[in-house]
């Protein structure tokens, strides 16, 4: 897609700092990120969302993500991660390429990703 930041980022038309390539998937640093080594993978072809990815391009993202995620944790103080996804308008999506976020997380950092109101 022409005008999608994430397509000019896997085509080398827009910056990003890279941590990972492959012939059909990239991951880069989110900037900025939630956590210090937050992490966005996504696919180097142009899907909306895990709605519309073809299945053999997911698993290629999915195992980058669990590589990377593996790669982190143990790491600068890193314990965990937080794997991220917000599919569609009414989830939160905000860009319209697929991406996955790994968010590093670290004992006592304060980052509270789930609301508990009404639970």
């Amino acid at each position: 897609m022409k005008d999608c930041i994430f397509c000019k980022i896997a085509r080398g038309q827009a910056p990003a700092s890279v941590v990972f390539e492959s012939d059909s998937v990239i991951a880069f640093e989110a900037a900025p990120g939630v956590t210090s080594g937050h992490t966005l993978v996504i696919p180097k072809r142009h899907f909306e969302s895990v709605l519309d990815v073809d299945p053999d391009i997911f698993k290629e993202v999915m195992s980058v993500v669990q590589t990377l995620s593996q790669k982190k944790v143990g790491k600068d103080g890193v314990t965990a991660v937080n794997i991220l996804n917000a599919s569609g308008k009414d989830a939160q999506q905000s860009i319209f390429h697929l991406h996955v976020h790994i968010i590093p997380r670290r004992k006592d950092d304060g980052l509270d990703m789930w609301i508990r109101e009404g639970l």
